[in-house]
């Protein structure tokens, strides 16, 4: 005994000294080591390859619908998807399109008429007293992709201005896809 220790108590926690300044010594070698090659990002094009014409507005009375067409090409021969998106109006909530919001080709329809004029008859339900100077208040809404670069663009009606059947959105925004949850693109809001 020493100390009130037996005698290896010494030696044994010098032991434990030792391993841990070997472990502290192999992680400072370890974080100070120059990295090997990791991983790198996809090459991406230093400017857009997907080249997106504005939104085609066209309200066809006889159907009481507005179609929605785009004209966009890659200038790398990449695949191009389509997502069309509908945010109803605030003031109408119910003219939904029945509920149909979405649609993945180069073009989208909103069914707009009131419940007597849609067949079968309450299958659609939009109040015309609330419309604004581009129709209904609701938001169409497309984003292109060829899976390198990403455009947004949006429609804030169902006709042109002040009742002419058709309209024309704004330019597109554009930006690589790395940056896309980043994204300057803002849609318009609906005029009253």
């Amino acid at each position: 005994m020493l100390n009130g220790f037996p005698r290896w108590v010494p030696w044994a926690g010098a032991g434990v000294a030792i391993v841990l300044a070997a472990i502290i010594a192999m992680l400072a070698n370890r974080s100070s080591a120059p990295a090997g090659p990791g991983p790198t990002a996809p090459s991406v094009p230093q400017t857009s390859t997907v080249s997106l014409a504005p939104i085609q507005v066209q309200f066809v009375q006889s159907e009481f619908a507005t179609h929605y067409t785009v004209i966009a090409t890659d200038t790398a021969s990449h695949p191009i998807t389509y997502d069309w998106s509908l945010t109803p109006p605030s003031v109408d909530p119910n003219c939904n399109n029945h509920g149909d919001l979405t649609s993945t080709t180069n073009a989208f329809v909103w069914h707009h008429p009131d419940a007597l004029n849609s067949i079968p008859e309450g299958y659609y339900n939009c109040n015309h007293n609330v419309e604004g100077s581009l129709g209904h208040r609701g938001v169409v809404s497309l984003t292109v992709s060829d899976g390198h670069w990403w455009c947004e663009e949006a429609y804030p009606g169902t006709s042109g201005v002040n009742g002419v059947s058709t309209g024309v959105s704004a330019h597109a925004v554009c930006e690589p896809n790395l940056i896309k949850l980043q994204s300057s693109f803002v849609p318009p809001v609906p005029p009253a």
